[in-house]
């Protein structure tokens, strides 16, 4: 009969075939994905001086409509409408009467004879009576108003737009909490429990090779998910960044 710690090399050489690496002494698998594959949110909010719990909590309590009207994006088609408003008020001016009014004054030397010859002054004024191509001004004005209200359409869609992203992306992150603290509290230490039962049965003649590699290849497989999770909870955490960090000077000073 083969002694315990005899037993327990044996379990863990041939369960090491299944990773191709070496096993510590408490037979876990080795971590072949590295946590760095996750985006650094920490050091995204440090910039906006957030903790994630505060930017979870802005998250939470934030309605994103009024909010992503203040977003970058939403913000330049915001300008553009404004800039279309002044081009419907140039329109309109220039539908009204332009005056002009012209003065000169002109110096003549004395003739040659030595008389003396009188300077002259001239005095033009100038009318431009918008009456007369009135059809075309309409219609420049009509396009103009037409521009500024197709920014104002894209300025409401854009917003809308954020605000729905922002919503998909709210939902995702709860369902990945959830999944984390499922993962966390319960499917961690049960499969860690089965693993160290299952080596125990087998360096005690009572279990099999094959009940200690399925148990430790299940305790893989979730650490493997709850990496993929965090991961996933990081790029979505990124990508609310994006949406709300940009607002933070309206909102969260």
């Amino acid at each position: 009969m083969c002694r315990p710690t005899s037993k327990k090399n044996e379990a863990r050489s041939a369960f090491s075939k299944w990773f191709g690496a070496p096993l510590d002494e408490s037979v876990s698998a080795p971590l072949t994905q590295s946590t760095q594959d996750a985006i650094e949110v920490d050091a995204i909010l440090n910039d906006s001086n957030l903790s994630l719990s505060s930017f979870l909590t802005v998250i939470e309590n934030s309605e994103p409509f009024s909010i992503l009207q203040h977003h970058p994006e939403a913000m330049l088609l915001q300008i553009q409408t404004q800039i279309e408003a002044q081009n419907v008020n140039i329109a309109r001016e220039q539908t009204k009467s332009q005056w002009a009014f012209e003065a000169s004054y002109g110096y003549r030397q004395d003739a040659q004879n030595g008389a003396s010859r009188a300077d002259f002054v001239s005095l033009g004024v100038q009318v431009d009576l918008p009456f007369f191509n009135k059809s075309r001004q309409d219609a420049s004005i009509a396009a103009a108003a037409s521009k500024m209200s197709a920014s104002e359409t894209d300025f409401r869609l854009k917003v809308n737009e954020l605000a729905a992203n922002a919503e998909v992306l709210k939902s995702r992150l709860s369902a990945l909490s959830e999944r984390k603290a499922l993962y966390e509290t319960a499917l961690i230490g049960e499969t860690r429990q089965l693993s160290e039962a299952e080596l125990t049965a087998y360096t005690t003649d009572t279990g099999d090779i094959g009940d200690v590699v399925n148990a430790n290849l299940k305790q893989v497989q979730v650490q493997d998910d709850l990496l993929k999770i965090d991961i996933e909870r990081a790029r979505t955490l990124a990508s609310l960044a994006y949406l709300y960090l940009p607002t933070h000077a309206h909102f969260f000073e």
